[in-house]
């Protein structure tokens, strides 16, 4: 699900996201001006939709951003995506939606949030640069992880994080971590 606030608030060289949906995120990426754009997303149909949207949305639109969708399970992605950019200023968009009648709601006991982050934390825990890293759909019933959990898993990665909680289709729904270096572009 597309966040609802400004993605450019949180701009570095490189968003990842997980759960790419029918590309809202990707697109809102593109138009915050993310250099750099990589989404994982499980469902293959909603892969497709995803590659369609974008096809049609960046069609003969000045390339601005580096497109890379991938289809698969997140945490695989993950390890591969961040072997590539974990020496680069980046953002990280995990989701914790299901989509509603998607197949992926058939395992949403199993969504691999925590595994995600420490995933970003192998990667990045002895980097110069942390990523901020926003976690949406946090206070969902989604069978995910509590959030004192998820902040947990965090702050393993840094004691320094700071948190700002966000709204998004619900309230205080998107729980955004800053690493300690944060400085937001003016």
């Amino acid at each position: 699900m597309p966040v609802k606030f400004d993605l450019g608030e949180y701009l570095n060289d490189v968003l990842v996201e997980t759960g790419t949906g029918t590309a809202g995120n990707v697109l809102a990426a593109v138009r915050a001006g993310f250099p750099e754009i990589h989404s994982i997303e499980l469902s293959p149909a909603l892969y497709a939709a995803a590659h369609r949207a974008l096809e049609v949305a960046l069609a003969g639109a000045p390339r601005r951003s580096n497109v890379v969708l991938y289809q698969g399970h997140s945490v695989a992605g993950l390890r591969q995506v961040c072997g590539q950019v974990h020496h680069r200023r980046a953002t990280f968009i995990l989701d914790a939606y299901s989509a509603p009648g998607d197949a992926t709601e058939a395992v949403a006991a199993e969504r691999p949030l925590l595994e995600e982050i420490g995933v970003i934390a192998q990667r990045f825990r002895d980097s110069l640069i942390l990523p901020v890293i926003i976690v949406c759909g946090i206070g969902r019933d989604v069978g995910g992880p509590p959030l004192d959990a998820v902040v947990d898993a965090v702050l393993d990665l840094c004691a320094d994080y700071q948190f700002r909680v966000r709204d998004d289709d619900r309230r205080r729904n998107v729980l955004v971590a800053l690493p300690p270096t944060w400085t937001q572009a003016c």
